[in-house]
């Protein structure tokens, strides 16, 4: 079991390595430019006529720049909270290791509340959600999908590996992710496809378009970090399984496994997910398309109703040359 403080000790230098990276980065390399959040509203559309009674006005939707999500600030905060737990569980000592012989550590579930839901957040936002509701929700439904895996090992410990005990906790667990993933997953390969489509319109035309710099060989780099990120449901799944077939207290005598897989998963999961956003956002000429332009498929671009907070008054255009959307 003392192997799990080497571990951890390791991990914390790692994680504490990276959180100095980027601490210092903005100033060895580049200011940071974070993506601008949008907000939507709705007004009385007073160009249009009203309906046959006079009394309502026709709804307009309207997207606008509301300040930036701080991605890059977030991920400071997602390296150093983790390194702070590895201090903190290396520190301990003998009350660490015995929190993790009884089945159990509570605390990693505190951190991942915190960093799995920025996480969630900073990918969702990467992928091209920008709306700050939907950036809430899905940061808030991360935050409760980690409470299931507490609610797992707790139930162990108890002994109770029944279906109320882990198995409900499981299924709502893993609907949640699928809640979670699949609107991300589905917002980037729109977004992709938006790009090429965008791409072949400029090049018809004989214009250089505006995403010439979008990093291509980073499309697989996501995926992964979305396969690792949801990997920890599968520590869950192979713990319970565990104590169903071989009982709690036989499952519990091996969580040490279970508790260096999280710290390995951990630390994978958050590299990728720091250079991804590294190379894909913050890099020079690197930046992805759909986070600094107009919402891609938005009727309210044309004319342009979105006020890019990079330049306080303009979208960018799809092609090089083209005229600006003018700003409200």
């Amino acid at each position: 079991m003392e192997k799990l403080i080497i571990v951890n000790i390791a991990a914390a230098l790692a994680h504490g390595l990276l959180a100095l990276f980027l601490a210092i980065y903005p100033a060895l390399f580049r200011e940071v430019n974070n993506p601008p959040l949008l907000l939507t509203r709705y007004k009385n559309d007073t160009t249009q006529a009203r309906d046959a009674n006079c009394s309502q006005w026709p709804s307009l939707q309207l997207i606008e720049s509301t300040g930036v999500f701080p991605v890059f600030w977030l991920l400071f905060i997602i390296e150093l909270v983790t390194f702070a737990a590895h201090v903190g569980y290396a520190s301990s000592g003998a009350a660490y290791l015995d929190m993790v012989r009884a089945g159990t550590n509570a605390f990693r579930w505190v951190e991942y509340g915190v960093t799995a839901a920025l996480i969630g957040g900073v990918l969702a936002n990467l992928a091209g959600i920008r709306d700050v509701y939907t950036l809430v929700i899905i940061i808030f439904a991360v935050f409760s999908w980690m409470q299931h895996g507490y609610a797992i090992e707790s139930a162990i410990r108890r002994n109770e590996v029944g279906f109320f005990g882990v198995g409900m906790p499981l299924i709502v667990g893993f609907a949640l992710l699928v809640a979670i993933f699949v609107p991300i997953a589905d917002m980037y390969t729109a977004n992709l496809d938006t790009v090429d489509r965008v791409i072949d319109y400029c090049d018809s035309d004989s214009k250089s378009h505006n995403f010439d710099s979008f990093p291509r060989n980073l499309n697989d780099l996501i995926w992964i970090t979305f396969a690792f990120y949801g990997s920890f449901g599968l520590v869950a799944l192979a713990y319970v399984v565990d104590a169903a077939l071989n009982g709690a207290a036989a499952a519990r005598s091996r969580f040490g496994a279970y508790e260096v897989a999280y710290i390995a998963l951990s630390f994978v999961s958050k590299v990728i997910l720091v250079l991804w956003a590294l190379i894909s956002v913050f890099a020079e000429d690197g930046a992805l398309a759909w986070l600094f332009s107009c919402p891609f498929g938005s009727t309210t671009c044309t004319p342009c109703r979105y006020t890019s907070s990079l330049d306080g008054s303009t979208c960018r255009p799809p092609c090089k040359g083209d005229a600006y959307c003018a700003s409200t």
